[in-house]
């Protein structure tokens, strides 16, 4: 038998004790600890769980908190045990794991990318496959001594394409 959860966040509550935090923004959108707002937390344990299919209902002055959300765009892409950087761009079907993704990168429809570290900017184009295959890695970025595959921003979409 297949489980497959959905989780629903209700972030949006006035926060009527948090007052004067809560005049501009809604709770979950409160900053907590630097970039991190408190709905990350709901998130990470949801992520965390295996939940991946999760949609967020806002009431109260929502606009922080949709801003926020949006700075990290997965749009039916499964991202494990990594860390992506703001404005990161992870398209249906793709599959991010244990990589370190930079800000600003867009990750292509169906691409698969493994122990990575992908450099600010960097554009993964559509069935595009890095971490996958050493010697081939090799021949296109720098890959540890450990296998971790490092491709920098002057990588253009086309590079990494037809390399």
């Amino acid at each position: 038998m297949v489980h497959r959860e959905v989780a629903f966040i209700l972030a949006g509550g006035r926060g009527s004790r948090l007052h004067p935090l809560t005049k501009e923004r809604a709770k979950p959108a409160l900053p907590f600890g630097g970039r991190y707002r408190i709905v990350d937390f709901v998130l990470s344990n949801l992520v965390n769980s295996g939940i991946c299919s999760i949609y967020v209902l806002t009431q109260y002055k929502s606009q922080s908190l949709l801003r926020h959300l949006r700075d990290g765009i997965l749009s039916g892409g499964l991202v494990r045990s990594s860390i992506l950087g703001r404005g990161v761009h992870v398209h249906d079907g793709a599959v991010v794991e244990e990589s370190i993704v930079f800000d600003s990168c867009e990750i292509g429809r169906r691409a698969r990318i493994r122990r990575a570290i992908l450099d600010e900017g960097v554009k993964v184009p559509e069935d595009a496959m890095i971490g996958y295959d050493v010697e081939q890695d090799r021949q296109q970025y720098s890959v540890s001594e450990s296998g971790i595959v490092v491709v920098e921003a002057s990588h253009s979409a086309l590079d990494i394409w037809t390399k």
